[in-house]
């Protein structure tokens, strides 16, 4: 079973609930341009964030900045109930707007992570994320205005709790096969430029070859050449944005031999080639440097 609740998408919002009994996991492609909360109502599932596998239960905030990897995937029990909202800046703009406002750039990236809430915590969230759906279904005048005062009253009480909150970020890989799989990933975040392969890993950690495919894939959800590649796109975006290298200097930087298969194994996980990602990013700048030089 794959039910749709409830949904909703205005001004770069997007919002659902969904519940589902049978095997599922997000896609290999999974980071994006959108900030991210995901809330378990119901059941359980294992959440790999970054490099870091966390098990998520009922009452769990997940956190998640933009373009941060991140991926679902089953626990023992494949039943789930969860909410999902992903926004752009520009969506709450009106945040930061204020005096003692907050800056969603920074708020995600200081917050990003898994905290689990505890009873009247799970209540306020909850009433909110229904207020939310309410509005979408009834569709009253200025609901648009609504569901976006609700979002950021939703923003505003996580910025409040989180500081103080004792289950704040919890990692979950007490599991060997987590710990193996936490060493792996860090391992590939480090060393992501060297000739990296499913042997390699194996004879480094001393493992079983199929043994460390199946955790692997088991713990983030990834294979372990779909993990690989998709630290070097990430420091491909990088490269792109802060440095004047070439296209093909930055494909042997990460450990390509052939600039076709990088350019090939960009536009998989950006939609894009390298070149028109770095002239829109460019472009996209250019706007705000020239602002910041006009109130210098």
């Amino acid at each position: 079973m794959n039910v749709t609740l409830a949904n909703g998408k205005i001004n770069g919002i997007n919002i659902e609930r969904v519940v589902r009994d049978s095997t599922f996991t997000m896609p290999t492609k999974h980071f994006h341009d959108e900030f991210e909360l995901y809330y378990l109502l119901d059941g359980s599932r294992y959440y790999f964030i970054d490099d870091h596998s966390y098990l998520v239960e009922p009452g769990s905030l997940v956190i998640i900045d933009k373009q941060q990897i991140h991926k679902t995937s089953p626990s023992t029990n494949h039943y789930h109930d969860r909410i999902l909202i992903e926004f752009h800046q520009a969506s709450l703009q009106h945040l930061g707007a204020l005096n003692d406002g907050i800056e969603l750039h920074e708020f995600f990236k200081k917050y990003k992570g898994l905290v689990k809430l505890r009873g009247k915590e799970r209540m306020y969230i909850e009433s909110l994320f229904s207020d939310i759906f309410n509005e979408f279904q009834k569709k009253q005048p200025h609901f648009e205005a609504q569901v976006l005062l609700k979002l950021s009253e939703l923003i505003i009480y996580i910025s409040r709790i989180i500081p103080t909150h004792p289950n704040y970020n919890p990692m979950q890989s007490h599991s060997l096969k987590h710990q193996k799989a936490n060493e792996i990933t860090d391992y590939i975040s480090t060393h992501y430029a060297d000739h990296l392969s499913l042997n390699t890993l194996a004879s480094l950690f001393f493992i079983n070859k199929s043994y460390l495919s199946r955790i692997f894939k088991e713990i983030t959800g990834f294979t372990v050449n779909e993990y690989i590649n998709i630290i070097k796109i990430q420091k491909a975006r990088d490269l792109l944005m802060t440095t004047d290298h070439s296209i093909s200097e930055i494909a042997d930087h990460l450990g390509y031999t052939s600039l076709t298969y990088f350019e090939r194994i960009f536009k998989q996980h950006t939609e894009t080639t390298p070149f028109r990602y770095r002239k829109k990013m460019l472009q996209q700048e250019r706007p705000l440097r020239e602002r910041l030089d006009s109130d210098a």
